[in-house]
């Protein structure tokens, strides 16, 4: 694998988790707001280090933004940050296998001593607070709430296992019109195997060493969230643990994180946010306060966990005030007998 952009961001020591974030090169901007919402410093500090995986730029692409930016200012970003990594392939839909496998293959390269990898894109929140607590203390992170399973399926799995939100019996695509449209002649199978969201997941380098080594005799797919934490995670026998329960496909529920009639108990003590993983569909503002909000609860000691009668999960109404910019895609039609 080689890379027209490096980076040292693991030297020499110990790293609890190494977040690979995929990024597009034109988003410059977008990568400066991360940036400044969770510095650096403050990730070091949490043992974790951060790098953004980029592909070449390309200028055949139709958006604008992408079209004002020179590799000069992204040679001069990686200067300043030193948290770029960028591949030797085009930025493109079809190569986010590339720049997946990428950043996997680089963790094993470079970033040999984390303990942990952490997969995110980069238009999502994530509660990195609660990662470090969670990743440290898993039991005690569980504790006194329905999530405890996770903790103890973690506990249990070893030094190899992808943990995300998991989805199975998933069917191929094969409407053209579809932005997931995928020919027979791509992918002979109906159904895909068990995967995890490319949202947000976690693994580990023993895991990722597994799945590196199976890519290069297995054949290519577009689709990397099917492609890695799918097909080669399966074929390595690396499993799966479902975290659905920490995990959210909705703006609504994570906006219900910061509502007045949702953040405190009853004794009126803060909550912890339910949801380490999220979309905030480009809404910086609620980033933002999601990121502080947790920051106080790091930083004080005073926020505590929903009784699971509490979560929001359960509690949560997703009204179309916090639904605005989601969107839903297709549904289906289920009929089923009622009793009158």
């Amino acid at each position: 694998m080689s890379y027209v952009l490096n980076s040292n961001i693991c030297d020499t020591e110990s790293v609890l988790v190494i977040i690979l974030i995929t990024s597009h090169a034109g988003d410059l901007a977008f990568r400066n707001k991360i940036r400044e919402m969770f510095p650096s410093s403050e990730m070091r500090r949490l043992g974790m280090r951060r790098a953004f995986l980029l592909g070449r730029i390309n200028k055949m692409t139709i958006s604008a933004k992408y079209l004002n930016i020179e590799l000069h200012q992204l040679q001069e970003e990686s200067h300043l940050n030193s948290d770029i990594i960028m591949g030797d392939f085009m930025e493109s839909y079809k190569n986010l296998t590339y720049k997946h496998l990428m950043g996997l293959d680089w963790v094993t390269r470079y970033c040999q001593k984390a303990q942990y990898v952490f997969k995110q894109d980069d238009d999502i929140t994530v509660d990195y607070y609660q990662i470090a607590e969670f990743l440290t203390r898993p039991q005690d992170y569980f504790k006194m709430n329905s999530k405890i399973t996770i903790g103890q399926e973690l506990l249990s799995a070893g030094d190899k296992f992808v943990l995300g939100k998991s989805l199975v019996n998933m069917e191929v695509i094969r409407d053209v019109t579809s932005k997931w449209f995928v020919p027979i002649e791509e992918y002979r199978a109906n159904r895909y195997p068990p995967f995890v969201s490319g949202w947000g997941y976690f693994t580990t380098p023993s895991a990722v060493w597994d799945m590196i080594k199976l890519s290069h005799s297995e054949k290519y797919f577009w689709i990397d969230d099917v492609h890695i934490t799918g097909t080669l995670r399966e074929k390595s026998g690396v499993p799966l643990i479902d975290m659905s329960a920490i995990f959210t496909h909705y703006k609504g529920q994570m906006m219900c994180c910061l509502t007045p009639a949702n953040a405190k108990s009853k004794h009126y003590q803060p909550f912890w946010c339910d949801f380490l993983v999220g979309p905030t569909n480009d809404d910086m503002q609620l980033l933002s306060l999601l990121q502080q909000h947790s920051r106080f609860c790091h930083t004080t000691k005073t926020c505590v966990r929903r009784n699971s009668d509490e979560e929001l999960n359960k509690t949560c109404v997703v009204t179309d005030v916090n639904l605005q910019g989601h969107n839903l895609g297709k549904g289906k039609a289920v009929v089923q007998k009622m009793k009158l």
